[in-house]
């Protein structure tokens, strides 16, 4: 910053005499230089006067110096004062601009600051204007009406709260009554068990076998699909008919539920020939049954939903050219070319075997002729003959069984095969040809299913044995079992066309006509052997 003179002579007013008292010094110097040059003498007398003038002149020098230096440390001393003050100002400022800092991070801070309620998920604005009571929403300050919405959010929880830890209070003494009441229904289930086994003789001398039936609807549970449905329509017959035939499942029922939860497990590959779609799908009259088991129909009607993804399910396709050089039938082959011939005839576990009865009709015609024929008798003659006997109580239907039909399923071939047992009566003519041409031209030495074609060790196509499946393979068996396959070609006959209830519905022939149809077989075979019994007679004289 500059300073003007006169501010310095202000300041420093000795500056002035200073400069005078040295100007008379350097002006003695210059005379006494002078008067030696010109007059020693006169410089000699002239010299003290000089000197006087000189140490007066230094005096005044000396003085000033003093003033100066005087004046020199007061104005150190008031700058040094100035400066501690302006120091002072300094750390006052510093002292201020950090208080600013500190207030304006202490804002920021503040302005940031996560309150605990905004993590809360409060009751939306309009919600708490609605539902709260009229001195928490009349404020228009939105600081208090946001600690009025934190307090109804608070008093709304707790009583949330207490409702809650009342139903978890009430939930568990349920809790405690089902298990209390469980235990007493399976102490109930033991009591029952042993009712049951008590009541087994009382069963059958009232001739109501309730346990064979819960025995045998437990059975159906495990039964496959084919052989669940023919059951169903069998025990139907059965009851509608004074059970003219009986119907029982045979068989290992531990390794039938096994067989159950493997089929219905998937694997990722599996050695044999899967079940078709066609034999998991319920079929529409199911919905019908019993509740007993729907469970069983449930389940297989969710595992059929479901694609197959097993990568050795064989899809054969009768409609599709092979234009890869038949790589769909070499595939197949690899998958099946290795399986033993006995793996394609294995048989369920479980198998449905239907009684056949006598049917009592005929043996009461045959009755009544008697004693019609015994009454005119004795009218033309008046001649007293024997009474014919009636028939006992116990000679009913179910006591003249004349044929067995054991019904089995082969899982890996899709097929249902039928075996006619215990043929009573028949002697000398196979029992096991007893159903074949039962309807025209089915004869059951043929797979009905089409796609057994290609389960095949070399180029020839499969073919059925009847005597590994130990059953024929009826096409009214399929059909009655609810396997619809694909339908007879118009240049072969249909031998279950004219037996269906409607020729443009599913091709499923009547129970009732084709139990009918067993009994004229039988009866007709039961004449065979009389004339063969004849015949021998004959050959023996």
């Amino acid at each position: 910053m500059s300073v003007s003179p006169n501010a310095t002579n202000q300041r420093l007013p000795h500056i002035d005499a200073l400069a005078e008292v040295c100007r008379q010094l350097r002006l003695i110097g210059v005379q006494s230089m002078e008067a030696k040059k010109d007059s020693p003498a006169d410089f000699q007398r002239s010299l003290p006067d000089l000197l006087t003038q000189s140490n007066h002149l230094f005096v005044a020098l000396k003085t000033l110096n003093r003033q100066t230096y005087n004046h020199t440390r007061a104005t150190k001393q008031a700058t040094t004062d100035a400066k501690l003050q302006m120091d002072r100002q300094q750390l006052g400022l510093q002292n201020f601009h950090y208080e600013r800092r500190h207030l304006e991070k202490e804002i920021r801070k503040c302005e940031e600051f996560d309150s605990i309620y905004q993590d809360i998920n409060l009751v939306p604005q309009e919600d708490f204007l609605t539902r709260a009571p009229a001195e928490l929403t009349s404020t228009t300050d939105p600081h208090q009406l946001m600690i009025n919405q934190l307090d109804f959010e608070l008093s709304e929880r707790l009583r949330l709260e207490k409702e809650t830890s009342d139903l978890h209070e009430l939930q568990s003494k349920l809790l405690n009554e089902n298990k209390r009441a469980k235990a007493e229904l399976e102490s109930l289930d033991g009591e029952l068990e042993q009712f049951l086994k008590g009541s087994i003789q009382l069963q059958e001398a009232l001739k109501i076998p309730i346990d064979a039936t819960r025995k045998k609807s437990d059975a159906a549970r495990l039964l496959p699909m084919p052989l669940f449905v023919l059951f169903r329509h069998a025990l139907g017959y059965s009851e509608a008919f004074d059970h003219t035939i009986i119907v029982d499942i045979q068989g290992d029922t531990i390794a039938a539920a096994s067989f159950l939860q493997v089929q219905s497990t998937p694997t990722p590959s599996s050695s044999l020939a899967p079940q078709s779609q066609q034999a998991l799908s319920v079929p529409p009259s199911a919905s019908t049954a019993s509740p007993l088991l729907t469970p069983r129909l449930t389940s297989i009607r969710d595992s059929a939903a479901q694609p197959s993804s097993d990568p050795g399910t064989p899809r054969p396709n009768h409609d599709r050219d092979d234009d890869d050089g038949g790589s769909t039938a070499k595939k197949h082959k690899a998958r099946h070319g290795t399986m033993p011939a006995d793996q394609y005839y294995k048989r369920h576990p479980l198998e449905v075997v239907i009684t056949i009865n006598k049917d009592g009709k005929y043996r009461f015609r045959i009755l009544y002729l008697s004693i019609l024929l015994a009454r005119l008798y004795e009218e033309h003659t008046s001649t007293s003959i024997l009474k014919v006997p009636s028939l006992p109580h116990t000679d009913t239907p179910q006591s003249h069984p004349i044929l067995k039909l054991r019904f089995a399923y082969l899982p890996n071939l899709n097929i249902v095969t039928v075996a006619p047992e215990e043929c009573a009566g028949i002697l000398y003519l196979d029992k096991r040809d007893m159903l074949a041409n039962l309807l025209p031209g089915d004869i059951g030495t043929d797979s009905p299913n089409p796609a057994n074609q290609f389960l095949s060790d070399g180029d020839d196509p499969f073919e059925f044995d009847s005597v590994l499946a130990n059953g024929h393979a009826y096409h009214w068996a399929q059909h009655m079992c609810g396997l619809d396959f694909a339908s007879t070609p118009p240049q072969q006959q249909d031998v279950v066309g004219k037996w269906t209830a409607d020729p443009g519905a599913p091709r499923r022939p009547y129970l009732a006509k084709l139990i009918e149809l067993v009994r004229v077989r039988r009866r007709g075979w039961k004449q065979l052997e009389r004339q063969l019994e004849a015949l021998r007679m004959y050959d023996s004289f």
